[in-house]
């Protein structure tokens, strides 16, 4: 077995509930990465016989992870689990984590030259507004639905902001009947200074636990925060995936497609019918 690269597939659904497109996107995952390990990660109560078979007919052997029932009964569960740092040590035994979700499609298997590259995390570009068709101007950060992952480097991220928490709640302690500014002050004084932590921004947002989709959190909020997490820059990372704005994507990367792509059914399908 290689133990650089997991393929992780989560799944939320009886088998029988998937969508076409849905059974299509795996049976696409497993015929691409079919000399990977690929695994599911599913509730402890998903049965997974019928999605075994499923890849039993395509010759692919796949284990089952399992977690807590709530991490995937909605989308606030699953950005938990994506954030919590006992997911990343039940793959500690490989370097890195290809997530694939099953409204992603991948063309080619360039993982090896994508983990070549050094980044901690890899995923489609995203656009300011998002999914607004006047405007195509990349923000930092990428999506997570099609993404590689490096697990040494999650779970060290992680370590470092329970760590910085709990160093966040002992000065809170310490600066009497939780004065927060004061706390915040001295969070400042001890790591900013010191260059424990690269800026500000988001950090306190980090702190509190208020945080928004998981895949924006490791790809903007904490590879601004700390100076270790390399994020792939988006006019790199076009040539890994498309999610928003594929047409024009494809043009800016000179009418090639990428190694794969993200909600190719929900964002200008009609461009896609041409490759899938």
């Amino acid at each position: 077995m290689n133990k650089n690269l997991v393929v992780v597939i989560p799944i939320y659904k009886e088998f029988e509930n998937l969508s076409d497109n849905e059974k299509r996107s795996m049976a696409q995952c497993f015929d691409i990465l079919n000399k990977r390990t690929i695994v599911f990660v599913c509730s402890n109560s998903l049965d997974t016989k019928e999605y075994q078979a499923f890849a039993q007919s395509s010759q692919i052997k796949i284990s089952v992870m399992r977690f807590k029932n709530a991490y995937f009964a909605e989308i606030s569960g699953y950005n938990k689990l994506m954030l919590d740092q006992l997911f990343y040590q039940a793959f500690k035994e490989f370097k890195f984590m290809f997530v694939y979700q099953l409204d992603a499609w991948v063309f080619r298997d360039e993982l090896d030259y994508w983990i070549g590259k050094g980044y901690d995390f890899i995923g489609a570009p995203l656009f300011e507004n998002f999914a607004s068709n006047i405007n195509f101007k990349f923000i930092q950060g990428l999506n997570g639905g099609l993404s590689l992952r490096s697990i040494p480097s999650s779970i060290k991220i992680l370590k470092k902001v329970k760590q910085t928490r709990n160093r966040y709640n002992f000065f809170k302690i310490f600066a009497k009947e939780g004065d927060d500014h004061l706390a915040k002050e001295l969070m400042k004084l001890s790591f900013l200074k010191k260059g424990y932590i690269r800026e500000e921004r988001w950090l306190f947002s980090i702190l509190n636990n208020t945080l928004p989709n998981e895949d924006y959190v490791w790809s903007r909020m904490f590879s601004s925060t700390f100076s270790s997490f390399r994020v792939c820059p988006s006019n790199e990372a076009l040539e890994f995936s498309f999610e928003y704005h594929p047409s024009y994507l494809y043009k800016i990367n000179s009418c090639k497609l990428p190694m794969g792509a993200h909600a190719w059914e929900k964002y200008e399908p009609e461009f896609w019918s041409r490759f899938i």
